[in-house]
C-alpha cells in the first residue's frame, strides 16, 4: 500500500513503451487494500472484471444545515451568510487572489482532494508554494495541484489521454505545455511536470461551474 501514490512514478509506467493504458486507483494506500481484494476475489469467481471505477466521491455527506449548526455551536466568534450561486462568488474570491476553503458534498475516498474538501487558490501565484505550505504546516518542497477543464487538458498537458482515468483522480504527473508553464506557475514542480486533476461536468459539476 502506498507505492503508486509516487505520481512520477505512475507517469513512467505510463510512458513505457510496453504499456497500453495504467489506472491507479484513487486510494493507492492502505485504505484501498480491501477493495483490491474484492477486485480478485470477483474475478476469481466470474472471470469478469468488476465494472469501470466512476468517482472518488464516496464519503460522508454535509448538508447546508449540518454546516450552518457547525458554525453555530462550535465556532460562534465567526461570521458567515448564505450565498444562492455560491460558485460564482468562490471563482470571484479566488480572481482575487483570495485563498478558499471549500467542504462541499461527499468527501473524497482516498488522499487527494478533489474540490468538495480543497483548498483552493490562483494558479498564476508562483510564491503560494512557500507562504501557503508554511501556514497548512506542509515542508516547503510540497507542490500544489492544478485542477483543469477537461476542454483545456491537451493546451495543458502534453500526451494527455481525455479518456485515461489516473487524470481524474491526481495520481500521476504529466509534462506541461509552455503555455501552462507561464500561466500556472504556482502548479507546475520544477522539473515541468504537473499532478492535474481533469475535469468533466458530469463528474464534478460544483467544481466545473467554479472553473
Amino acid at each position: 500500500g502506498g507505492i503508486f501514490a509516487n505520481v512520477k512514478l505512475n507517469q513512467r509506467i505510463r510512458e513505457h513503451q510496453k504499456v497500453e493504458d495504467v489506472f491507479v486507483f484513487p486510494n493507492m494506500g492502505d485504505g484501498g487494500l480491501s477493495v483490491g481484494a474484492a477486485y480478485l476475489a470477483h474475478m476469481q469467481k466470474t472471470d469478469q472484471a468488476p465494472m469501470r471505477f466512476h468517482t472518488a466521491l464516496l464519503g460522508s455527506n454535509i448538508t447546508n444545515e449540518q454546516a450552518r449548526d457547525r458554525l453555530e455551536n462550535n465556532y460562534p466568534q465567526l461570521q458567515y451568510e448564505y450565498v444562492e450561486n455560491i460558485e460564482d462568488r468562490i471563482a470571484q474570491l479566488l480572481a482575487e487572489k483570495n485563498v478558499v476553503a471549500v467542504v462541499n458534498g461527499k468527501m473524497e475516498y482516498g488522499p487527494r482532494a478533489l474540490g468538495n474538501r480543497s483548498i483552493l487558490f490562483h494558479c498564476a501565484d508562483a510564491s503560494v508554494n512557500d507562504w501557503l505550505n508554511t501556514k497548512l504546516h506542509r515542508s516547503e518542497f510540497m507542490p500544489f495541484a492544478p485542477a483543469t477543464l477537461v476542454e483545456d487538458a491537451k493546451s495543458c498537458y502534453i500526451g494527455i489521454d481525455e479518456n485515461s482515468q489516473p487524470k481524474d483522480y491526481m495520481t500521476m504527473t504529466y509534462d506541461c505545455t509552455e503555455s501552462m508553464k507561464q500561466e500556472s506557475p504556482a502548479a507546475v514542480h520544477i522539473d515541468g511536470t504537473a499532478r492535474p486533476q481533469i475535469l468533466n461536468e458530469a463528474n464534478y459539476p460544483f467544481f466545473y461551474k467554479i472553473l
